[in-house]
Parts: structure tokens; sequence; C-alpha cells
């Protein structure tokens, strides 16, 4: 868990950084300066380009975090599903030396590892030094430099050792990119439809959503790639950071009339532009990057090879239903009241996505491990790093959702024009347990996806979206932008059930412990005693009120997480920052 932690507390600090930046573009920025239908169309079409990415990426997003340690690591491609055993290469050291070999003539083709068990004879093979012919070894599949057979994990000088992987990585989101922007040219029409009718301005800027796209698919997947080197800090820093103060320099020249409604939508795909760009560069400098495909490697791993089309491929249906789950609130609001409420409702989004900012961090780093543990079939291991992350995010997401419902009534004072935004405050108490419920438990999902029972996890995705589609259809209509909230919720909540019903029973693995059912009684009584308060509580002030709120319920609630070390993490963390000072 070192570099786990130490990766992901970095790009949490990073994130919040970002959010600072987050906080004064959303809440002084673009509340004062645009109105709420242009809010919404900024809203919704960054939200139409992340559904598009979703499905244009061809599932690569995931599927590089699952399949590298198979491309980088030669002993265990053959077959996926089993587990490198370093007991079954013997004394690999015995052969690093070529002057003990008597006869090194007689080496006629070494091609890739093996297991010095398959031998003829294993008694000949004891000692190496002592052989005089290496034709007593039936099937020595290493390569043709012996110096490589006293390392494994090397490959030939003048070879990719990476074996083409990240070749597909980037080959194969083209692809996806090419077809999707062929379908999403030809819905041109029934979509116009759709939205004609409430939202003529998002139809008007139809086309903008490809450019847009591009780019940001480009900077998701360059992001995954650096995932599984071990490097989330810079390519966080870009998305949270790099991506906000631009978007934050767009809307003030937008203000300040120096940009037209074109010259906004521009900037904001060239905003994404730069954003990808500095990904790239930065991908290709941590190491000697081949963007060639290894084609001896492909032949030679074949079921590899199909394994990673078929997963592939199976994570494009799960993306048909998974990607649109998200943005689907805020199509129905957009198409059923209009983008000015579209607008609304993604400012209280913007609030309620605070909840799982410490999440990013912790799956983004947390991930490539949880792969390299299922690989080896290390259940322990997988239910240790999942308890983690599950205790973590529900204490952290917990308790910044506290904050913001105790300071709710001040944070819509504050607000430019908080009085157009107040009717979304109990949008963002719903929506920030969604993400609450996603960010505790959204590691369950990805832990099923890199098992072999993924296949389990296109039902999952199936429900997530049919119940979203058929809870938003009802409930919008119904009451408004707190019906999609609260389909956001009732889905989002089924998704995570029906995960963890199948993972722990399938995988055996625990997702909770002890720590994280005191947690969760710990928020509830906060939360109850925080309504208590406001209903018999009169308030005077609304400042004096948020400031006593804030110390009388935050203040004991921290205290008592931390003197009950409801998360080890966090108090031995907390510990090392205050002996380092």
């Amino acid at each position: 868990m070192g570099v786990i932690a130490k990766q992901s507390i970095r790009g949490t600090i990073v994130t919040y950084l970002g959010i600072a930046v987050g906080v004064v573009t959303t809440f002084f920025v673009l509340t004062r300066f645009l109105t709420p239908e242009e809010i919404g169309l900024t809203r919704v079409l960054i939200d139409a380009a992340t559904l598009f990415i979703g499905l244009a990426q061809l599932g690569t997003n995931t599927s590089i975090i699952r399949f590298y340690p198979y491309f980088s690591n030669p002993q265990t491609t053959s077959n996926p599903q089993t587990t490198s055993n370093p007991q079954t290469t013997s004394n690999l050291q015995t052969t690093s030396n070529p002057q003990t070999i008597s006869n090194p003539q007689t080496i006629s083709n070494l091609q890739t590892t093996s297991n010095l068990q398959t031998t003829s004879n294993p008694q000949t093979t004891s000692n190496l030094q002592t052989t005089s012919n290496l034709q007593t070894i039936s099937n020595l599949q290493t390569t043709s430099n012996l110096q490589t057979i006293s390392n494994p994990q090397t490959s030939p000088q003048g070879s990719d050792p990476d074996h083409g992987f990240f070749f597909w990585a980037l080959a194969v989101p083209f692809v996806g990119f090419l077809i999707f922007a062929l379908v999403y040219w030809a819905c041109r029409v029934p979509l116009g439809a759709w939205f004609g009718d409430k939202s003529p301005l998002f139809v008007e800027y139809y086309y903008f959503v490809l450019p847009l796209a591009f780019f940001m698919l480009y900077q998701t997947i360059c992001e995954s790639t650096c995932n599984v080197l071990m490097n989330i800090v810079v390519p966080r820093a870009v998305r949270e950071l790099v991506v906000r103060i631009g978007l934050l320099a767009i809307y003030l020249l937008y203000a300040f009339r120096l940009l037209s409604m074109d010259g906004l939508v521009i900037a904001l795909c060239l905003n994404y532009a730069v954003a990808a760009t500095i990904n790239i560069f930065y991908f290709f400098s941590l190491k000697p990057i081949r963007l060639r495909p290894d084609w001896n490697f492909i032949r030679e791993n074949k079921p590899l090879i199909r394994r990673y089309f078929t997963y592939t491929g199976f994570l494009l249906l799960s993306a048909l239903t998974t990607v649109l789950a998200p943005t689907i609130s805020s199509f129905f609001v957009t198409a059923k009241m209009g983008l000015d409420n579209t607008g609304i409702f993604a400012i209280a989004t913007y609030m309620a996505v605070m909840v799982s900012v410490p999440n990013r961090s912790l799956a983004a780093i947390a991930s490539p491990q949880l792969a390299r543990a299922i690989k080896d079939r290390n259940y322990s291991e997988c239910s240790h790093l999942i308890s983690q992350v599950t205790r973590n995010m529900l204490l952290i997401g917990g308790f910044i959702l506290l904050a913001m419902w105790v300071n709710i009534d001040l944070i819509f004072h504050i607000l430019p024009n908080g009085a157009t935004f107040a009717q979304a405050k109990y949008v963002v108490l719903i929506l920030g347990l969604s993400q609450l419920v996603l960010g505790t438990f959204s590691i369950c999902y990805t832990a099923l996806n890199y098992s072999r029972f993924y296949a389990f996890s296109l039902f999952v995705s199936l429900a997530l979206t049919i119940s979203a589609l058929f809870l938003n259809n009802y409930l919008v209509p119904r009451y408004g932008m707190n019906g999609a909230a609260l389909s956001n919720l009732l889905s989002y909540t089924l998704y995570i059930a029906l995960t963890v019903a199948l993972i722990v029973p399938l995988c055996r693995i625990h997702v909770v412990d002890r720590n994280w059912c005191l947690i969760l009684l710990l928020l509830f009584a906060l939360f109850a005693l925080n309504h208590l308060w406001t209903l018999y509580v009169p308030s005077l002030n609304i400042w004096l009120d948020s400031i006593l709120r804030s110390l009388l319920i935050l203040g004991p609630g921290l205290f008592i997480a931390y003197k009950s070390a409801l998360s080890p993490e966090i108090n031995t963390q907390i510990a090392n920052t205050l002996n380092r000072q």
C-alpha cells in the first residue's frame, strides 16, 4: 500500500487544487457571468462528448490496465488465467555464464521462457554447470541471448519489452472514434428532433461534439497508460488543473465579451486539445515507447490475443450501457425541461461530484495493483485493497457530504444569483448520496471486470442503464430535477448492490470490514443530529448558524473518527505528517 498511499495522496492534493479552481469557476464565474442556458450548453456538450468517448475507446481504458501485466511480463503471457511460479524456473542463475557450457554451439534455437521441469530427465539438469550438452533439455524456450536466461523479465536486446502493447492501446480507440463518428453523424436528425423543442441551442452546436470528443478520448487513454506505469500525478494535474484553469480563462474571456458564443465552443475544444497534447508528451517521456506491433509475440501468444480482443469487445457492449447512465439524467433534463434547467442541474452536480473526488486518486493507483492481484489469484490481497478503498472512501466522502449539507444554505447565500440555483438544494443532497455510494463501491465493479467472471458485469450494466432510463422517464416529468437526482441515486444503488452480490461469492472477496460499519453508523448519527438541529434550533443568522453547526457536529465527528482509528491509514498519514513537522 506504500505506492498506492504515496501516489493517491499526491493525486488527491492535485485534485483538490483543481477543485479550488473549479469552485472559483463554477460558483463565482459561471453563476455570475453566464446564464443558466449557457451553462447548460457547455454541460451538455461535455456530457455528449463523455458519452461518445465511452463508446469510441472500445473498452481500451479498462483493458489497458487488465492486460498490461501479461504483455510486460513474458513469463505469464501464455495463459492469462494462470499464475507464474518462480519455482518452475529452477536455478536460472546457473546459466548466466556461458563459459560453464562445454559446447554452446549445440544451442540452435532458444525462443521464449521455459520450465526446466520439462526436461527429459530432471536429474540431469540439477546443475547446469556440469552439463556437457544442452540437448539433454527437451525444451528450453528462451531467447537466443544466454544472458536473458539469468533474468526472465528482460527482453532480447533491441526488442520492445512491452511487445507492442501501447501501439494497440492508441490504435484501437482511433478506430472506435471513426466508427462512432459515422454513427453520430447518422443520428443528427432523430437527436435534433428530440432536443430541438426545448434546447435548440444544443442542436445548433451538435457537430462540435466530435472534435471535443476526439481530444477528450486521447487525454483519457494517455492517462490510463500512465496509470499502468504507476505515474498518475501529472495526468491528474492535467485533468484537474490544466483543464480547469483553461476553462476559467475561457469563461472570463466570454464574460468580458472577448469571445462570442461560437468562440466559446471552439475554445472549449482547444482546451481539451492542449490537455491531450500534454498527456501524450508526458506518456512518451516516461520510458521508450515503440508504436509498432510485435507480430512475433502475437503469433506466439494467440490465446492471449484472442482473450484481449474478446474482453475488449465485451467491454464495448458493456460501455453501451455504463457510459449512458452517468449522463442520462442531464440529457433528460435538457430534452424535457430545457437548457436553463440543465444549467441549474449542472451546478448541483458540480457540488455533488466533490464527494467522490478522493476515489479518483484511490481507484487510479489501486486498479493496477488490483489487476495484478487478481491475475495472481491472490484474493486475500484483493480483499485487503478493496476494504481499504471502501473504508477510506466512505469516511472521507461521507464527511465531505456532511460538511456540504451542514453549510448548504450558506453556500447558496454566497453564490452569485444564488436564489436562482437554490431550487436545486435537495438535488445536491440526493446526488451527493449517489456519488458516495458509487465512489465507495466502484472498486468492486473494477474487480469484477478484471476477474474471469467479467461477463457478469454486462448484466449489471444492463440493469443500471435500464433502471436509469425507466426511472428518468418516469420521475423527471413528475418531479423535475429532484426526480432526475432520485433516479440517479436509485439506479446506482441497484447497480452497486448487484455488483457486490456477485463479487463476494464468485471471487471470495470481502468488500467491507468492521470499521466500515462503524463509519456508517457515525455518519448516520451526525446527519440525524444535523436534521434535529434544523428542526428545533432557530436560525438567527445564516453565518452564525453554519459556524456553530460545523463546530458542534463536524468537529466532534472528526475527533471520534480519529480517536477510534476508524481508518488506520489516515491516522498513520496524519502521524507521519506531524512527525515531519
